[in-house]
């Protein structure tokens, strides 16, 4: 038997050798690991490469802009746009400080949609239009032009491109909202239909841009254009030919694929992003970020890594919503229903920072919007196919099957159950309306909705005519 000194003497190399081994070996085994780990990346990468390749072929941003057609000048709105804003006066009709509107602006907005002008406030309102004449002249020709293409200069992170038209384009429609107010109360009805096909075209001159915040902002043309044109059917009668044209341009509206030209550009800039910070491209300065770690290096770096392992899910994620986005609009809602995916959490700072505080904007709520600027389409092409019955009729049709084929090709359908839009009678007019995300019918009651308000009906209201250009009454 050994003494207990010399086992202790021939334990003490044995753990110095096992000690070296293990400082030798760690190197290769974090090597081994990393390795392993870019495999499991390159391997799950090419495999959302490739579906994407599969399922969309020509999804790259570079792909999707040279198969955008071509513009003539002579019938680009986007190139009226910007020819109206030039002819803005500087500084024209400045909004409230911090606010995106006049005094005016909102107090016609709180206007009852049958109540005229007062004296005071359309004086005002032409005063005010006097002064842009030149710019709204031009503006108005938008209102025959409804196909446009910016020229837009991709920067090589795609993220970072500006697209400054957004802002003109926001002027001009601002300025054709206010002409066809001002059309409606001096009676030229059928002028103030001709400022809301403009309203509407203005936000037409984004055509397929490949910028989801462009389609976005579209959506707010349409609202515009379609709430300025409940007021100005509220304050007159159109004549049927004026009707029929802006009908047929909000029946062209409704049918664009707005929710897919969105997704499939925010995967191509996403994507582009990711590569571009993965080659180890420098975005941080130029986006004013403030740093992390206290050097912009270093978080570059930390941003590099994890471009590289968020990339494919990310793709994976937005492959699927493109292809939710393919279906008809009634196949989308019921989709997303049961969709609960989301975008990665663990992406680099500027993808976290333009998603804002919270939980980063998920498919589903981009969905909501398109959704519910569709139902709004919708719901005003009926609106305007029930105000030219009444024209020709001299009566409120009983039902929307009365306006088929004359007014309307089909049934107009609501988009979020699938069932023909709501018509019902009122005491002073009719309104279409859907039934809003929640499926509820609540009767139209809560039409006039403000940005959001997810559970409210959607509609539009038409009025007697003896009961427009007349102050509301108090119920």
């Amino acid at each position: 038997m050994m003494e207990p000194d010399t086992i202790l003497l021939s334990s003490k190399p044995r753990r110095r050798m096992l000690l070296w081994a293990t400082v030798i070996a760690c190197p290769f085994v974090l090597v081994l690991a990393w390795l392993g780990y870019k495999w499991y990346l390159d391997r799950d990468y090419k495999a959302a490469i490739e579906e994407a390749d599969r399922l969309d072929p020509g999804w790259r941003l570079a792909e999707l802009e040279a198969t955008r057609p071509e513009m003539p000048d002579a019938e680009n709105a986007a190139l009226q746009v910007l020819a109206a804003k030039r002819l803005l006066p500087a500084g024209w009709f400045p909004p409230l400080p911090g606010a995106i509107s006049t005094k005016l602006e909102d107090d016609l907005d709180c206007l009852p949609p049958t109540q005229p002008l007062d004296e005071s406030q359309n004086k005002q309102l032409g005063g005010e239009l006097e002064k842009a004449a030149a710019a709204l002249s031009a503006a108005r020709r938008l209102g025959d032009m409804g196909h446009g293409r910016y020229v837009v200069l991709w920067t090589a992170d795609a993220i970072g491109t500006l697209l400054p038209h957004v802002q003109d384009a926001h002027e001009i429609g601002r300025l054709l909202q206010l002409d066809a107010i001002r059309r409606a109360a001096n009676g030229d009805i059928d002028g103030a239909l001709a400022s809301c096909r403009a309203i509407l075209n203005t936000g037409r001159s984004f055509g397929d841009e490949t910028a989801a915040i462009s389609q976005i902002v579209r959506l707010q043309y349409q609202r515009l254009a379609l709430r300025t044109l409940e007021r100005v059917l509220a304050r007159g009668t159109a004549s049927d030919a004026a009707l029929a044209e802006i009908q047929r341009l909000l029946e062209d509206e409704s049918e664009q694929p707005l929710l897919l030209i969105a997704t499939r550009a925010e995967r191509a800039g996403i994507h582009q992003f990711l590569e571009f910070v993965e080659r180890g491209g420098h975005y941080r300065a130029s986006f004013g970020l403030r740093s992390r770690t206290g050097s912009n290096e270093v978080d570059e770096f930390l941003d590099r890594g994890k471009a590289r392992s968020c990339h494919a899910a990310y793709l994976r994620y937005l492959n699927e919503c493109v292809e939710i986005a393919r279906l008809p609009p009634e196949q989308q809602i019921e989709q997303l229903r049961n969709f609960d995916q989301k975008p990665p959490k663990d992406v680099p700072q500027l993808l976290a920072a333009l998603s804002g505080p919270g939980e980063p904007e998920d498919f589903k709520n981009l969905a909501r919007r398109f959704h519910y600027s569709l139902a709004f389409l919708r719901r005003g092409v009926a609106a305007v196919a029930v105000e030219r019955y009444r024209l020709a009729n001299g009566r409120w049709p009983e039902r929307f099957e009365d306006l088929v084929p004359a007014y309307l090709s089909k049934t107009p359908i609501d988009p979020f159950d699938g069932q023909p839009l709501r018509f019902r009678r009122l005491k002073d007019g009719v309104i279409i309306y859907t039934v809003g995300e929640d499926q509820k019918d609540d009767g139209g009651r809560r039409i006039r909705i403000k940005a959001g308000a997810p559970d409210a009906d959607v509609g539009f209201q038409l009025w007697d005519s003896e009961r427009r250009r007349q102050a509301a009454k108090k119920e």
